[in-house]
C-alpha cells in the first residue's frame, strides 16, 4: 500500500495489516480503535450489556475501571451471545465476540474488535432488517476515519518539539482528551502555533473540519506524550 492509497483506503483490515508491518501499534491504541468502532455504531448497539461493556473497556484503557465488574459484564455479554445465537441471529453474537475481546486483559484478536461496525454493514447488504439498509458506505467511513485519526499517516514521521507544550496547549489537550471535546481541536491548533509549532501535518489535522476525531487522536496523544 502506498501513502496515496492509505489516505483513501476503505478497508480497515488492510490498514491494520499495514500498521502491524510498519509501526507495531500499541495495545492501547488498538483497543481505542475497537472502542471507537463501537461508539460510532452506538445508535445500533442498544443492548445495555453491550453498552456497559464498552464503557468498561474504555475505562480500563484509562486505568479507571472497577475490575470487580469485569466478570459480571463478561457473563452478561456471553449470555446475550448465546441467546441471540439460539434465535439464529448473527450480528449480535458477532458484536458480542468483538466486545468480549475488548474486555479481555490481553487483546488476542484486535481485528475482531476493530470490525465491530463492519459486522452491521455485512448484514445490511444481506437485507437483515430495514434498520441496516444501505449502511455499508456509512459504516466503512465510520471505521476508516477514526483509524486515520488514531494512527495518523504511517508514511510520515512527526517530530514533536517539547517546547510546543505550553501551558495553554497542555490545558487544551487534557480537556479535549478527558471530555472528548473535539470541537476544540482548531483552538488547539492556534495554541500550538502560538507556541511555535510550524508542522503543517499537525496544524492541518486539528483544523480540518471534515476530520473525525476520537479518543486516541494522534495529535492529542503527541501533545500528552501518550503511546
Amino acid at each position: 500500500m502506498t501513502e496515496a492509497e492509505w489516505l483513501v483506503c476503505e478497508s480497515p483490515a488492510a490498514m491494520l495489516g499495514l500498521l502491524q508491518t510498519r509501526s507495531k501499534p500499541s495495545e492501547r491504541r488498538l483497543r481505542l480503535f475497537g472502542i471507537a468502532c463501537c461508539r460510532q455504531s452506538w445508535d445500533w448497539l442498544t443492548e445495555s450489556s453491550i453498552r456497559d461493556a464498552v464503557d468498561f473497556a474504555e475505562l480500563h484503557v484509562e486505568g479507571r475501571a472497577d475490575e470487580r465488574m469485569r466478570g459480571s459484564l463478561e457473563t452478561a455479554v456471553l449470555d446475550l451471545f448465546e441467546e441471540e445465537l439460539d434465535r439464529q441471529h448473527e450480528f449480535i453474537p458477532l458484536h458480542c465476540h468483538a466486545i468480549l475481546t475488548l474486555l479481555s486483559t490481553q487483546l488476542y484478536d484486535i481485528e475482531s474488535a476493530a470490525r465491530c461496525a463492519a459486522i452491521i454493514a455485512d448484514h445490511a447488504e444481506s437485507g437483515e432488517g430495514q434498520l441496516f439498509s444501505g449502511a455499508r458506505d456509512e459504516v466503512q467511513y465510520l471505521q476508516t476515519e477514526p483509524l486515520r485519526d488514531i494512527f495518523g499517516n504511517p508514511f510520515r514521521s512527526i517530530a514533536f518539539n517539547p517546547a510546543w507544550r505550553s501551558s495553554d496547549v497542555m490545558l487544551l489537550a487534557r480537556g479535549i482528551y478527558d471530555e472528548k471535546a473535539f470541537d476544540r481541536m482548531p483552538i488547539l491548533a492556534d495554541a500550538l502555533q502560538d507556541a511555535g509549532c510550524d508542522n503543517e501535518d499537525i496544524l492541518n489535522h486539528c483544523r480540518d473540519t471534515n476530520q473525525v476525531h476520537v479518543r486516541g487522536c494522534w495529535v492529542v496523544d503527541l501533545v500528552l506524550g501518550k503511546a
